[in-house]
């Protein structure tokens, strides 16, 4: 597994598809995963430092296990690619156990971004499906300056 941080979210030109871009901890690796419009408006809000209440169910969630005695968040991983769908798991461990929960990889990179754990992607997804495609997307308004 790769260790990736949230680079930025982005709208692609050809499609209009918002994507949002995750990037390995080295910088050498990068990879986009299409998100809905609510989701990639959501993520862009709070990489901006802004307050919203948009992230709902995610806020709530992240809170309850962390006020459980024997359970917290430990990491997201996007451990699947097929016919153009990712998947992912956010993993928890509870009572020294280690569980995981199928998620949507957008659902799981805000519930990685509220909860402040790791995320990281597989190995073969980075390699194997995209080592030979070229990406080319322009930035969604830059809110953050």
């Amino acid at each position: 597994m790769i260790e990736v941080g949230l680079k930025c979210v982005m709208r692609e030109p050809l499609t209009g598809r918002c994507m949002i871009l995750l990037e390995s901890v080295s910088g050498l690796e990068v990879l986009p995963i299409p998100v809905g419009e609510e989701s990639a408006n959501t993520i862009h809000s709070f990489l901006c430092g802004k307050n919203t209440d948009d992230l709902g169910i995610f806020g709530i969630t992240a809170g309850i296990i962390s006020s459980l005695d024997n359970a917290f968040p430990e990491r997201v991983v996007i451990d699947g690619y097929e016919d153009g769908v990712f998947t992912s798991k956010v993993y928890i461990i509870v009572n020294g156990e280690e569980r995981a929960v199928d998620a949507r990889p957008s659902d799981a990179v805000r519930f990685a971004l509220l909860s402040k754990v790791p995320v990281y992607v597989a190995k073969r997804i980075l390699f194997e499906k995209f080592r030979d495609k070229k990406l080319c997307f322009e930035r969604k308004s830059d809110c953050c300056k």
